[in-house]
């Protein structure tokens, strides 16, 4: 059975139509970092944005749209543990691929592509990739819906999930934005983390 980004590709060519893909193209990239352009025109005094990593579009749209208006800006990205491939290509200095294991945070999942520039401007535009554990996610997940009554898929309580575990050094007394995204959650992965 294809996974559904290879499935699309397929549908894509067989019916010659454009796969475009939901990070690893360049207008989508540009209009994701727009949320960066965002933040700065509402919090203009921002220090550190707290960004959930995937395929990296996101995060660099982010990014560059931040340290363009901001150089000091200081741009972390989140990424779970159970698929770790932004933060293994910064150890590795390159683009590897990493085993990818099931997760709360599915819609962050997966390897980047291989030819993909999301790790180059990675280097460039984000600071840093820190990680973050499944159960801490899940744990993020069941506070808000304790604290805010907000239903948050694992891709966007990754952030949290860091925050509230100290995985980001040296943010004591800055202002910090932390960027929530996702998609839906089912009511099955509700009910096993509730």
């Amino acid at each position: 059975m294809m996974n559904p980004k290879s499935l699309a590709i397929h549908l894509a060519r067989q019916t010659n139509r454009r796969f475009v893909s939901p990070y690893n193209d360049p207008q989508i990239m540009a209009g994701q970092g727009t949320i960066g352009l965002e933040i700065l025109e509402d919090l203009p005094n921002v220090e550190v944005l707290l960004v959930p990593v995937g395929g990296g579009g996101i995060v660099v749209g982010i990014g560059l749209w931040a340290k363009t208006i901001n150089p000091q800006i200081r741009v972390v990205g989140v990424q779970s543990t159970a698929s770790p491939g932004m933060r293994a290509a910064f150890e590795a200095g390159r683009l590897v691929t990493v085993p990818v294991l099931d997760s709360v945070a599915d819609g962050i999942s997966g390897n980047i592509e291989p030819g993909s520039p999301m790790y180059d401007l990675a280097r460039q535009y984000v600071d840093e990739i820190v990680l973050v554990e499944e159960s801490e996610i899940g744990q993020a997940m069941t506070w808000y819906i304790d604290e805010y009554h907000l239903i948050v898929e694992g891709s966007g309580a990754v952030v949290l999930a860091a925050l509230l575990n100290q995985h980001i050094d040296e943010i004591t007394g800055k202002t910090v934005a932390a960027v929530l995204t996702g998609r839906n959650v089912t009511t099955e992965r509700l009910k096993t983390l509730l």
